[in-house]
Order: structure tokens, then C-alpha cells, then sequence
């Protein structure tokens, strides 16, 4: 029961955005919302030395676990996070090379994903059983781990989910939407060559940036923490490219899964 009112708290925290009537938050107001995400004390370090970032708050049982969607952090939960924490513990967390997590030379999809949050939830500072909490992309992985971890999930709220073959549905019936997608190409190829720029020793900290790594504002949060590695850079087009990857090691690992029906999926779909 206590994790069905946690469903409901997660779904309602979403729906229920700031009204005409209210008052917008202060610069100020934000800045302490996102104090929090600086943190790396509730991070987790894996087997190969890398960092996987998380944030908690609150104290009790179930820990509802937060998934953002493709593109996203951690602090893209903080409203909503901080709304749990007053009810049980929650925690937020990153992929590789987001947020302050580590990048990976190996290409991401869930099947990668879903492994690093399993070893990290694995450590005796992220205890069970789990309420998975999941926007768009995150469905995947909070799905997997609750096929393969059935035992230690009492609930589930996905938001705005990803379905699998999502992008051939797209493409059937918002064609000029895809098209917009594939445009995204060109910026991501500007990645891969600050990337290139970074392991060559060209680009530096406070030398020439002819392709505006460092200074585009875009890629402020790639290099706000000092970490101007190759893999950080490389992690938006991998996770860009992801998107389509996963739809397919999604489809191929549920085919084979088991998950009990008895658990609650409630979703809410946006247009």
C-alpha cells in the first residue's frame, strides 16, 4: 500500500506544474534546489574505478529511485525529489558521463546503463526495495532491472515512457518530426571532434577553441566541473545514438523476460 501512495505522490509531483497563480521561483531559490546535485557524496564507485553520480535525500523505506530521460540529469528531478523526500528515501542518478558520473569507453545502451545502476544499487549505502521511477528513455532501464530483479521492486511510475520500435512509429506518423531528429547529426558530429581536440592535446583549458567546445554555453555543463575528458564530450552523441540502439536491446531483452504482471506500471503519456 505505502508504495502504490509513493506511485501516486511521483505522478502527481509531475502533474501538477506550477499554476498561472503561483509565483515563479527566484534565481536564488534555484540555485539552492540545485546545491544538491553538486555533490558526490552519495556517488558510487563500480569495479573498473569509474564514479556513477547520485543524490539523496530523506530516510526510509522503500528508496524510490529516479531515471531521467535521454539527454538528461540528475537535478531534472529536483522538484520532484525534493517532494518525496518528505515521505521516504529517494535518490536521483546519473549516467556515465552525465551529470558528475564518469564517462565509458564502451558504447551505451540500456544493456550498459542498466548494468552500472544494478552494481551500484548492489552497494550496501542504496538499499532495497525499490520504488523505479522512470522519464521516457529511463523506462528501459528501470524495466530491465525489474525484469532481472523482481524480488526487490515494490513499485514502478514511468513517465512519458519510450516504447520499443518507437522510432519507426515515429516515422509512420510524424515524418517531418524525424526529420528533425536527423538534423541533430551535424551539431552532434561537433562532439566527436572536441573529443578528438581534447586526446590530441589541441584543446586546453583557457587556449584557442575554434569550434567553441569549451565556450559554447551549451557544453557549460560538460566542462563547469572541470572535467574536460574526451569521454564526457563523447557522451552526448553515444547517448544520442543510444536512443535508437536501446530500442532494439530493449525489445530483445524483455522478449525474454518473466516479470510478474502483479507489478503496478503507471504511466502518463504527453503530446
Amino acid at each position: 500500500m505505502k508504495s502504490l501512495k509513493l506511485a501516486v505522490l511521483a505522478v502527481a509531483a509531475f502533474a501538477s506544474g506550477p499554476s498561472s497563480a503561483q509565483e515563479e521561483p527566484s534565481l536564488e531559490q534555484i540555485r539552492a534546489a540545485l546545491v544538491p546535485y553538486a555533490s558526490s557524496t552519495d556517488s558510487v564507485i563500480l569495479p573498473d574505478g569509474r564514479q556513477l553520480a547520485f543524490v539523496c535525500m530523506g530516510e526510509g523505506s522503500p528508496t524510490v529511485i529516479l531515471t531521467p530521460g535521454a539527454g538528461a540529469n540528475s537535478f531534472s528531478w529536483a522538484p520532484v525529489q525534493a517532494a518525496i523526500a518528505k515521505v521516504t528515501r529517494v535518490c536521483a542518478w546519473d549516467r556515465p558521463g552525465w551529470g558528475l558520473s564518469d564517462g565509458s569507453t564502451a558504447p551505451q545502451t540500456v544493456a550498459t546503463t542498466s548494468a552500472d545502476l544494478e552494481t551500484a544499487l548492489a552497494a550496501a549505502t542504496l538499499r532495497g526495495p525499490y520504488v523505479l521511477v522512470g522519464h521516457s528513455l529511463g523506462s528501459y532501464e528501470s524495466l530491465l532491472f525489474a525484469d532481472r530483479h523482481p524480488e526487490r521492486i515494490v513499485g514502478m511510475v514511468l513517465v512519458d515512457p519510450s516504447i520499443p520500435d518507437q522510432f519507426a512509429i515515429m516515422e509512420r506518423i510524424a515524418p517531418l518530426r524525424t526529420a528533425q531528429f536527423r538534423q541533430q547529426q551535424v551539431a552532434l558530429d561537433t562532439f566527436h571532434v572536441c573529443a578528438a581536440q581534447i586526446r590530441s592535446g589541441v584543446l586546453q583549458p583557457g587556449g584557442p577553441d575554434p569550434d567553441n567546445c569549451i565556450t559554447y554555453p551549451a557544453f557549460s555543463c560538460l566542462t563547469s566541473l572541470g572535467r574536460l575528458s574526451p569521454p564526457r564530450f563523447s557522451a552526448i552523441p553515444c547517448n544520442t545514438k543510444a536512443r535508437h540502439r536501446s530500442c532494439r536491446t530493449f525489445r530483445k531483452a524483455r522478449e525474454l523476460s518473466s516479470t510478474p504482471s502483479a507489478i503496478t506500471v503507471t504511466c502518463r503519456w504527453w503530446f
